[in-house]
């Protein structure tokens, strides 16, 4: 069975390109190790204060897009963009205290300094993407959570098995 040949990203995703107006040409996304997103994550919850449920949220809403846009490739172009507007969008969801998108603006320049800055206006185009895409839909039951947080449990043993 062979591949199948890569696509273009869909223009209305626009708003998780690192550059707006220049699309990644098909099949031209350089590799991104796992260990870097760790480190994003973690730089992120440690600069935010946010609480640890928001990264499970945010994964979780992350794959509910994924399930309604099976044409969306997460490329290392877009996920740490999915990532942050995941992670905002649970935050603003589940705490009791929500940071403005100004806030999760200026994270990132802290948890990326060398990267190019994100402004206000694109983390309101990335919001307003993401929660479109989802239908704002942002309901979780409790027992999909808890399946959740297993499975990522058991990905975690298995990193660390393997590691060790």
């Amino acid at each position: 069975m062979t591949n199948p040949p890569p696509v273009a990203e869909p223009a209305h995703l626009a708003a998780f390109w690192a550059e707006p107006d220049v699309p990644a040409p098909a099949g031209a996304a350089p590799s991104l190790a796992v260990g870097e997103l760790h480190d994003f994550l973690f730089r992120l919850f440690a600069t935010c204060f946010y609480t640890p449920e928001c990264s499970v949220l945010a994964f979780m809403f992350i794959l509910r897009l994924l399930s309604f846009h099976p044409h969306l490739r997460i490329t290392p172009r877009n996920c740490k963009r999915l990532l942050l507007c995941g992670v905002m969008v649970a935050q603003k969801n589940h705490d009791d205290a929500p940071l403005r998108n100004v806030d999760f603006a200026t994270a990132w320049g802290h948890v990326l300094p060398g990267e190019r800055p994100v402004s206000p206006e694109r983390i309101n185009a990335m919001e307003h993407t993401l929660l479109n895409g989802l239908g704002f839909d942002l309901y979780v039951p409790q027992d999909q959570y808890a399946a959740c947080v297993a499975e990522l449990r058991g990905v975690v043993r298995s990193c660390v098995e393997i590691n060790q």
